[in-house]
């Protein structure tokens, strides 16, 4: 059975790497977001022989990093929902491992169908007037790749993404969606290590700001 560990990856050197060798239209602008003035932290999927399969980021704007996005996801290994994974890592993670955010949100190209229907299946609400600042920051995009849609991602569901964080971490096995060999999993990420009762305290219910 194959087999990925997710983890929390401080190397950008090599983060920077994978986006390279796996260029997309669809993650235009992240190095012009990295430059631009953002605090990263970075979610990695990485194979038993140490390749990267996916990336994920949260980027930190504004004075005490008050907005923070879920940005920058890349998986090459398709079919077994890590960008799901990834998403829910990210916002776990962030609500608890360093609170005190006025907004979270996520943006995408219109045409990312994959990346729409994760939002639209995480509940995420749309958000057609963001600040002009977060969309200098993403990039200004060329007119053939279409639109940047943006969406928040709502408060009042964190209890429903740590338990389901928590089943995952239970599992440790992610089906394969068209058949097939399932995909063993480690979630070795750091709030699941080391705030493991804070995130099962969010899972209860608690508010994600003092969990």
């Amino acid at each position: 059975m194959s087999f990925i560990r997710i983890y929390d990856e401080t190397d950008d050197v090599r983060i920077q790497g994978f986006l390279a060798a796996n260029r997309s239209a669809l993650n235009l602008g992240r190095r012009h977001a990295l430059s631009n003035g953002a605090d990263c932290h970075w979610l990695a999927a990485e194979r038993d022989d140490g390749g990267i399969v996916a990336v994920g980021a949260i980027f930190r704007w504004g004075e005490d990093y008050a907005y923070r996005e879920a940005g920058a996801a890349r998986v090459v290994l398709n079919g077994y929902g890590i960008h799901r994974v990834l998403m829910l890592s990210r916002i776990v993670h962030e609500c608890i491992a360093l609170p005190g955010f006025s907004t979270f949100y996520c943006s995408t190209l219109e045409v990312n169908a994959a990346s729409l229907r994760l939002f639209a299946s995480l509940g995420l609400s749309p958000w057609p007037d963001p600040p002009n600042t977060l969309r200098e920051r993403r990039v200004i995009l060329p007119d053939t790749v279409g639109p940047l849609l943006f969406f928040r991602i709502p408060t009042n569901k964190l209890a429903l993404y740590a338990r389901e964080l928590l089943e995952l971490e239970h599992k440790g096995m992610l089906p394969a969606k068209h058949g097939g060999e399932p995909l063993a999993m480690a979630l070795d990420i750091d709030v699941l290590r080391n705030r493991h009762d804070a995130v099962v305290r969010l899972a209860l219910g608690e508010d994600a700001m003092t969990a």
